[in-house]
């Protein structure tokens, strides 16, 4: 008489309740993991308010970027467009806090360290041997990050050593 253990025989059919635990266990944690990191992140602060400006044009204009901003909190390019605005029209304390944000989302954007240091050295929030030393690394690392083209960070640059 035969003694073969009764035993299954080996097909896919029982890979495949394997697997597919092995798949869900794998989404699980990757959507808890992107859960952690969504709530780890810090919310972006409020954007300033915008300053009262006489020309109605250009109240629409900030108030329109600040809206966006608002409803789009976590996006750099709407952040950096609202500071682009601010700095165009002098108000470069809130275009500095703007553009502080707009680094944060859009690290890899050489416009915003750009404008971030204009704004240090055109705006009066610093001393003037204040404001250029926190110019100097912003204006190194648009010019790192822009590799040349344009030349406007890495002359800003060069004009601002020349002076310190």
């Amino acid at each position: 008489m035969n003694s073969a253990p009764n035993s299954p025989p080996k097909t896919g059919a029982h890979r495949a309740p394997r697997l597919l635990l092995l798949a869900a266990g794998c989404v699980a944690v990757l959507t808890a993991g992107l859960i952690v990191r969504r709530l780890s992140r810090p919310d972006p602060p409020m954007p300033p308010v915008v300053p009262a400006v006489g020309d109605p044009a250009v109240a629409l204009a900030l108030n329109s970027a600040r809206s966006r901003v608002l409803v789009e909190p976590r996006s750099g390019p709407a952040w950096g467009r609202f500071a682009r605005l601010l700095f165009a029209y002098d108000f470069h304390p809130q275009a500095i806090t703007c553009l502080a944000v707009a680094e944060r989302l859009e690290p890899r954007e050489p416009r915003w360290p750009y404008l971030h240091a204009l704004a240090l050295v055109r705006g009066i929030t610093l001393a003037h041997g204040e404001a250029d030393a926190a110019a100097i690394p912003l204006l190194e690392r648009a010019a790192e990050l822009c590799r040349g083209e344009p030349d406007a960070p890495r002359l800003a640059l060069a004009d601002l050593l020349l002076k310190s």
